[in-house]
Order: structure tokens, then C-alpha cells, then sequence
């Protein structure tokens, strides 16, 4: 048999040189379509962790908005009864203090009439007559808040 030619040998290795090449092509066809799917999960799943982690940080703000308002709404009640016992405390101690007044009112008013006739003194500062008590309904307690 005779040697086959440099032309058909050289036919031959450029056919099995095509060949591999495409089989690599193929194979990182393969690869390359392998790896954007493994990618396009990865994506998905960035995506469904990036939504799991607003959902959570939702629910943790959702929370401590909850706990402050309650904070802030007991500590709403426990200043507005804290304002309610000054004021009656504050009520009670004019009243008292209104009845103090009336009270020396009525002595001097009792003084003057047992002494004779007498202009007024400046000391009377025009207090003639018992003082009406105090209540939180004619005096302007404003500065309460």
C-alpha cells in the first residue's frame, strides 16, 4: 500500500483539528449556558434574599414604632395624671389660702366696726368683704399647661 499523500494527511489532521474544535465549542456552549444558569439563580436568589430582608427590617420597624407609641402613650397618661394631682393639689391650697384671706377679711372687717369711724388705711388695700373660694373654674390655671 502506499503511503497516502501529504495533501490527504494534511486533509485528514485539518478535519480532526475542525472536529475538536467543535466539540470545545460545544462543550463551552455547554459551559457557558451551564454557568448563566447558575447565575441566573444566583440572581434569584439575591433577589428573594434582598425581599426576605426588607420584609424582616418592615417588621422590626412595624414593631418599634409599636413600642414607642406605647411608651409615648404611657408616658402621655402618667404626665397627664401627674397634672391632674398637682392641679387638685394646687386647687386645695388656694381654696385654703382664699379662706385664709376671707378669714383675716372678716377681722378687720370686725375691728373696724368695733372702733369708731376711721378712714381707710393703705394696709386694707380695698379688701372689704370676705374673699369667694377658690375653685379651678374662676382661676386661670394657663400656666398648667
Amino acid at each position: 500500500p502506499a503511503a497516502p499523500s501529504s495533501a490527504v494527511v494534511d486533509a485528514a489532521v485539518a478535519k480532526a483539528l475542525r472536529k475538536q474544535a467543535k466539540a470545545r465549542a460545544d462543550e463551552d456552549k455547554k459551559n457557558d449556558e451551564a454557568a448563566e444558569k447558575r447565575l441566573k439563580a444566583l440572581e434569584a436568589r439575591l433577589r428573594d434574599a434582598a425581599k426576605d430582608r426588607d420584609a424582616a427590617l418592615a417588621t422590626q420597624k412595624a414593631a418599634l414604632e409599636a413600642s414607642r407609641d406605647r411608651d409615648v402613650d404611657a408616658l402621655r397618661r402618667a404626665h397627664d395624671a401627674e397634672m391632674g394631682t398637682f392641679a387638685k393639689k394646687l386647687e386645695k391650697k388656694m381654696s385654703k389660702v382664699a379662706k385664709e384671706l376671707a378669714g383675716k377679711d372678716d377681722q378687720i372687717a370686725e375691728l373696724r366696726s368695733s372702733q369708731p369711724s376711721s378712714p381707710k388705711t393703705p394696709s386694707d388695700n380695698g379688701r372689704e368683704s370676705a374673699a369667694a373660694p377658690v375653685t379651678a373654674t374662676n382661676v386661670d390655671l394657663d400656666f398648667l399647661g
